[in-house]
């Protein structure tokens, strides 16, 4: 990490007071702050440079990279960074490979591959790109319905009766899908479905769409 840093010597006002001796350094007092100054810029150069990384890597290393998704008990992410940071003059990138998973159940690999993508794509303008994969998208949703819950309730008075499906037992549909249905519970009565995903997965996606 390169660190620039100046302080402005005119910022700085120091002032001695107290007995004789005092008033004689107080005679002293401009060339004391271009000392100052420079233990100030020492102090940035050192905190930014040593004691900062040392702390991200100290508490990078601790924690392994193991997130915890807020508000979601039990859903973690694992981060994993095989290659260093770039940052240039245009631009900071991260390659990470990340992992949903349910730490009931433990990390679970998706099968999908893990391709390599860019960091930056040099001809596209967007000055934030996020590049995405199967791999993670399928561990994301795998992992959130083990962690949380994906579904609803459809009642059969949320449909229009213009519809040419109804949800009641003598529904042509209905007893398609489900079938001896009717003559299981009588006919016309009204059905409520629960919809509950189990699984999610298989993703693809493709570039430039």
């Amino acid at each position: 990490m390169n660190v620039k840093t100046e302080v402005d010597r005119f910022d700085i006002n120091i002032k001695i007071w107290g007995n004789f001796w005092a008033d004689i350094a107080s005679a002293f007092e401009v060339f004391f702050v271009g000392t100052v100054a420079g233990e100030i810029e020492d102090a940035i150069i050192n905190g930014l440079t040593v004691t900062l990384p040392t702390v991200i890597n100290g508490a990078i290393n601790k924690s392994e990279m193991l997130v915890p998704i807020p508000m979601v008990p039990n859903w973690m992410l694992d981060l994993e960074t095989e290659s260093k940071y770039l940052v240039t003059s245009t631009f900071f990138g991260i390659d990470a490979k990340a992992l949903f998973y349910d730490k009931r159940t433990g990390e679970l690999e998706p099968t999908a591959a893990i391709p390599d993508l860019p960091m930056k794509m040099i001809d596209h303008a967007e000055k934030f790109q996020v590049f995405v994969s199967t791999y993670v998208m399928d561990s994301l949703t795998s992992s959130w319905l083990s962690v949380g819950k994906l579904g609803g309730t459809i009642k059969h008075d949320m449909i229009p009766a213009t519809s040419p499906v109804q949800l009641n037992t003598s529904d042509t549909t209905m007893k398609l899908v489900f079938g001896g249905i009717e003559n299981y519970y009588g006919p016309d009565v009204p059905l409520d479905i629960h919809l509950k995903f189990k699984s999610l997965g298989n993703f693809e996606i493709t570039a430039a769409d």
